[in-house]
């Protein structure tokens, strides 16, 4: 085992773990209303979470294919109608995305394959898609919930707020 493949086993793992800390910081501040909330022309939060979660389902099915294994039993998409149960389908996916790549080999971490034909993946590169999804739908909902809040306009003009 190099000491290639451990930093970037480790980076990419830490990676994920810190992309989806993010979302969850976001999502477990939610209540059952903000589920709803979505920008006009756009899924709502709940949409946006139940694509999370089967695009992670998805990503666990391509790196088990990668390896020659059987497909995971994907759920259906949930129905997330508490945000408890949001927390819940992303742990869920997570623990079978994580499951999928324990043990890896060097080689199998690495090796470049198509596994239903078209672009080729290696299982690296479906772990870093993941983080990168996580962080594009956990922006782009941070972005919403925060202009959806209801601040109280200040009277201060800006130059003034920063004198004594």
């Amino acid at each position: 085992m190099s000491s290639e493949f451990e930093r970037d086993r480790r980076r990419v793992l830490a990676d994920i773990d810190a992309a989806r800390s993010d979302i969850l910081r976001l999502f477990g501040t939610l209540s059952e209303a903000d589920l709803d909330i979505a920008r006009r022309g756009s899924w709502s939060v709940r949409s946006v979470i139940q694509h999370i979660v089967l695009s992670e389902w998805g990503h666990t099915r391509g790196i088990t294919r990668l390896l020659g294994a059987d497909d995971p039993q994907i759920p259906d998409a949930p129905p997330l109608t508490t945000p408890a149960e949001a927390i819940d389908a992303l742990a869920d996916s997570r623990a079978a995305h994580l499951a999928s790549v324990d043990g890896i080999a060097e080689d199998d971490f690495y090796r470049l394959a198509s596994p239903r034909g078209g672009q080729d993946w290696s299982v690296m590169s479906f772990l870093e898609g993941t983080a990168d999804h996580d962080r594009e739908h956990g922006a782009q909902e941070s972005c919403e919930y925060v202009k959806n809040l209801d601040f109280e306009p200040s009277n201060i003009a800006f130059d003034a707020a920063f004198d004594d």
